[in-house]
């Protein structure tokens, strides 16, 4: 009776090991779903930003192009003016002989 009482409690003593493992990792399953919702929350916040920062880069492009086209006007009126200034500095020399 005896040695089958202590085989008893020793299988009790493994099922109390394992039950206590078993809670163990229940708390740390719990943590780690905690931690995975703190998360996953953080990220709905980004993913709400996600409209407002594709209107923002699709604005800040409209003004890159503006400044891209503004650019490329003041471009070819420089052009046109330097040939003018050079147009005019040859004038100006032949003018200077002349006298």
């Amino acid at each position: 009776m005896k040695v089958e009482q202590q085989k008893t409690n020793e299988r009790l003593d493994g099922i109390e090991a394992k039950l206590d493992a078993t809670k163990e990792q229940v708390v740390k399953n719990a943590e780690g779903i905690s931690l995975l919702q703190a998360e996953q929350q953080e990220m709905k916040s980004f993913v709400e930003q996600i409209p407002e920062i594709k209107q923002a880069v699709t604005e800040t492009s409209q003004d890159v192009k503006t400044l891209m086209t503004s650019q490329a006007k003041q471009d070819k009126i420089l052009e046109r003016l330097s040939v003018r200034s050079i147009e005019h500095e040859a004038d100006i020399a032949e003018l200077r002989k002349i006298k």
